[in-house]
Order: C-alpha cells, then sequence, then structure tokens
C-alpha cells in the first residue's frame, strides 16, 4: 500500500480535486440513480412475470394434450384419477 508521498504528479492533483466534490451533491445523485435501478428492476421483474405466466400455461396445456392423447391412454397401465384431465385443462386455461 503506497502513501501520498510516493503517488505520481496526476494521482496527487487527482487527490488534491477531491476537496472540490460536491459530497450533497453526489450523494442526492448517487440516491436519484438507485431510486431508477429499483424502477427498473421492478418493471423488468414484472414483465418476466408475465412472460413466465405464458410460458407455464403454454407447458400445462402441452400436459393437459398429452394425458388426454389417445396414445397415452392406451400406453397407461392404470386408470388415470377421474378429475386429472379436468384440473389439467383448468390449469391451462
Amino acid at each position: 500500500r503506497r502513501g501520498v508521498d510516493s503517488a505520481t504528479s496526476v494521482e496527487l492533483r487527482w487527490l488534491q480535486g477531491l476537496r472540490f466534490v460536491d459530497e450533497v451533491k453526489m450523494d442526492r445523485l448517487h440516491r436519484d440513480i438507485l431510486a431508477e435501478i429499483t424502477e427498473l428492476h421492478a418493471a423488468m421483474a414484472s414483465s418476466r412475470q408475465a412472460e413466465a405466466h405464458t410460458e407455464a400455461q403454454r407447458q400445462l396445456q402441452g400436459i393437459a394434450a398429452a394425458f388426454s392423447s389417445a396414445d397415452f391412454q392406451a400406453r397407461c397401465t392404470m386408470a388415470l384419477p377421474d378429475n386429472l384431465l379436468q384440473d389439467a385443462r383448468q390449469l391451462s386455461s
């Protein structure tokens, strides 16, 4: 770790410039940026939720279609529960 004594002239100018930083303004800008990021994150989460719902609905429709297919029914050694197809259709709509 180096001290100020070993700093280059560029580093010294940068350090001296820190005296003129408006910390109150910088804090306000930082809070504003965080608020914008939070809003963006919430909007993205909402968008992903809608996409996930649509995808889940599509997959449930595929499962309902597979369960109700004649091929699947023919290969089942045990009968499906009475309400399974109805429940699967309700979930997919």
